[in-house]
């Protein structure tokens, strides 16, 4: 059957992602973050060729049936194969991007560092870019002193290199070893400060919380439960267990990838009964039914509030993991 503008914004994402035929082989993804993205598919020597179209509601549904189209318009089916090697860089980085937001949380995080930093090479056929340009691209970063960054992209774009390797679009890695040409970042602790400190800092960290509506809910979270940061922002309320006084936060969420389980205590029962439920997500991101909210909106707060140095959200966990010890 296909799909209108009702049926396609009421698809609900699951815990992985699926498609639905709109016909003519034009196809609506929804990935579990919630994104919808149009495909047009065709099987090419008892193989699926795949090529994105565009994001919903962004592409409307005719937009897309138009590009669907024209994509049929080749005469043989020897003229789709050969695309693969002239995909452009946002070609490739839309289709390796799409695979990503479903195996990580902090997905924002490389979207805006694609956007920042590699925009320059998004309409450049990916087989052409040369290491010495991405190399290029990476002291950008590392001469504003901003190391990890650079160490982040440089594994980002190794990782893509291979997507794109696994999708005929090059022949050779050789984006693979650009990691070792940058200086590494030195670890530093998360700013937090000792227990004894936590009557006098209060006032203001609640001063801080009174400025944002979900922030003090989500601050007070993050102590009653020491979660990460992370963790906590993209709570389910189908992970609450109330009656049981448990959080049962699932492996998929986890850093280590085991499932962990938190006791509910009376002072964070009482945060969570006084949380009106509009969304699948305890903390829903403004505007966004489907979406929990920003990662990093918090740490923007802490900055924004003069706790820079002092505090950030995860130096939460710091203080409960010394008063515990």
């Amino acid at each position: 059957m296909a799909l209108t503008f009702i049926s396609a914004n009421a698809l609900k994402p699951r815990g992985r992602d699926f498609m639905v035929a709109d016909g003519g082989g034009l196809y609506l993804r929804v990935w579990p973050s919630g994104k919808k993205v149009w495909l047009w598919r065709k099987k090419v020597n008892g193989k699926f060729q795949s090529r994105i179209l565009g994001t919903f509601p962004e592409l409307s549904i005719q937009a897309a049936r138009k590009q669907c189209a024209i994509e049929q318009q080749p005469a043989d089916d020897a003229a789709l194969v050969p695309s693969a090697t002239t995909m452009t860089f946002k070609e490739v980085y839309d289709l390796w991007f799409a695979s990503k937001q479903s195996e990580i949380r902090d997905w924002r995080r490389i979207e805006q560092r694609f956007n920042k930093y590699l925009t320059s090479l998004f309409e450049r056929v990916y087989a052409d870019i040369s290491p010495m340009e991405i190399y290029s691209i990476l002291q950008i970063p590392v001469k504003l002193g901003h190391l990890e960054t650079a160490q982040r992209l440089a594994s980002w774009i190794a990782q893509m290199e291979r997507y794109a390797l696994t999708l005929g679009v090059i022949e050779i890695l050789r984006l693979q070893s650009l990691g070792r040409t940058l200086p590494k970042s030195k670890k530093t602790h998360r700013a937090a400060f000792p227990p004894q400190e936590l009557p006098m800092r209060m006032p203001d960290i609640m001063q801080m919380g009174l400025n944002s509506p979900i922030a003090w809910d989500m601050i007070r979270v993050g102590f009653f439960t020491l979660l990460r940061p992370g963790e906590y922002a993209a709570m389910r309320w189908e992970w609450i267990d109330l009656e049981q006084d448990v959080i049962t936060v699932p492996a998929e969420a986890m850093k280590m990838k085991r499932e962990h389980r938190v006791p509910i205590s009376r002072q964070l029962k009482s945060v969570l009964l006084n949380i009106r439920r509009s969304s699948d997500f305890v903390f829903p991101g403004r505007g966004k039914a489907h979406d929990h909210v920003d990662f990093n909106a918090l740490p923007r707060l802490f900055r924004r509030s003069g706790f820079q140095g002092i505090l950030v959200p995860h130096g939460i966990r710091a203080i409960g993991r010394t008063w515990m010890a």
